[in-house]
């Protein structure tokens, strides 16, 4: 195996606490840790999921998003609902205090992806997204 190989964790970690740095002071700026927003998220995307949807979705262990969920309904952000039908799930629903959260936080990521596109170019973005979705499906 070659070295790279052998770093490719290294590399891939390098790369996303790069990225990661770039968008965590907005989080910060609204008092969110980075797993709060990729929750509100999948919320504000796809609408009312399981826990154990979000901590797929968002790649979190499923007993951090339990502890996280009634923080973020304590903020106002999210509400828990009884699924008809089923009395052992519930499911976390985004509030239109959450909405409203999303929505503002939206544009200032999407400028700084704007900023990383310039550095990047547009072309190796999205073979980079080709590639670590072609990775993931095969994993």
């Amino acid at each position: 195996m070659t070295p790279r190989r052998r770093s490719l964790t290294i590399h891939l970690l390098r790369v996303r606490e790069k990225i990661r740095k770039d968008f965590l002071p907005v989080l910060a700026e609204f008092k969110l840790s980075n797993q709060q927003w990729r929750i509100l998220r999948l919320l504000y995307d796809r609408g009312p999921s399981g826990v154990s949807q979000i901590a797929e979705e968002c790649v979190l262990m499923q007993p951090s998003v339990v502890k996280m969920i009634p923080r973020l309904e304590a903020q106002g952000l999210v509400t828990r609902q009884k699924v008809e039908g089923d009395r052992r799930r519930t499911d976390v629903a985004i509030t239109a205090q959450g909405r409203g959260l999303v929505e503002q936080i939206l544009p200032r990521l999407d400028r700084i992806l704007g900023h990383m596109e310039k550095r990047l170019g547009g072309d190796l973005l999205d073979r980079l997204c080709a590639v670590l979705d072609e990775v993931d499906a095969k994993l």
